[in-house]
């Protein structure tokens, strides 16, 4: 009997996004105000996560400003940093935060650290067969499965179903490694062995961070805190942040910000 227990996915492939059609924006998130005299290039230079969300938010943007040229390039988070250091990009689109390093080479260009601003939530998922009794697993034991250099200290290779506890037919059934396929069910997880368990399809699990693999998605800006950020960037992530935005969010599969995380990101802009 071969059992499959699938990599860690994205939401976005890994069939989640279904859920994410389900949530529904936060009604007390702000309608986008359109302002005059907004023209010119805005360039979006990162995450290739993001890269599909990037050209929706620039396709509803150039419906309110036709006068703005928006080019999405996703070649990954880490061409991000640089692209803003070097001025070649407004938008600098995360699906993670800065790294120190990153950080210090913007601030040692420009003598201010770059803006970072939420946009979206995302979560990863970990799949097994649906006939698997399996229900949930630990980080550890995500660890034991998955991982190399065991930073979450489990002590050895989970290769067979038996090493988490399953009897019978499943105990030396192996495990195999593998990517998004049909006739599988989402495992809840946990931060420690036996600790509460929570699910990425539970939107308030994954948005209050209690869903161990859940992140927030980021674009980083050149701002300098003495002086207001540039036109057209300060309105594209108005429109990103608004209601109309976040709706967009959905429409990739991604997980809206709720109205509270939201006006934090505005109050940042100021």
């Amino acid at each position: 009997m071969k059992k499959t227990l699938l990599a860690l996915v994205m939401f976005t492939t890994a069939g989640v996004s279904i859920f994410a059609q389900n949530v529904k924006v936060d009604p007390a998130l702000p309608d986008y105000k359109k302002v005059s005299s907004i023209s010119g290039n805005l360039n979006a230079v990162g995450s290739d996560t993001l890269i599909n969300l990037m050209t929706f938010w620039g396709e509803e943007f150039k419906k309110l400003y036709p006068s703005v040229n928006v080019q999405v390039e996703g070649k990954g988070s880490s061409t991000a940093p640089p692209a803003l250091i070097e001025g070649v990009s407004q938008l600098g689109p995360m699906s993670r935060e800065m790294k120190d390093s990153e950080i210090q080479a913007f601030e040692k260009k420009y003598g201010f650290k770059p803006l970072k601003i939420a946009v979206a939530v995302d979560a990863l998922a970990v799949y097994v067969n649906k006939e698997n009794p399996l229900e949930q697993l630990s980080l550890p034991e995500l660890d034991g499965l998955f991982s190399v250099n065991r930073r979450s200290g489990y002590a050895a290779d989970i290769d067979s179903w038996g090493k988490l506890g399953l009897k019978d037919a499943w105990e030396k059934a192996p495990v195999i490694i593998g990517f998004d396929a049909p006739n599988v069910k989402t495992l809840k997880l946990s931060e420690k062995k036996d600790g509460p368990a929570y699910s990425p399809h539970d939107y308030q699990d994954v948005i209050s961070g209690k869903y161990p693999l859940s992140r927030l998605l980021y674009i980083y800006v050149s701002k300098d805190p003495k002086k207001p950020l540039d036109a057209k960037t300060a309105e594209f992530l108005k429109m990103v942040l608004s209601k109309s935005g976040q709706q967009i969010t959905i429409k990739d599969g991604y997980l809206p910000l709720t109205a509270a995380i939201a006006r934090k990101q505005l109050d940042l802009l100021k």
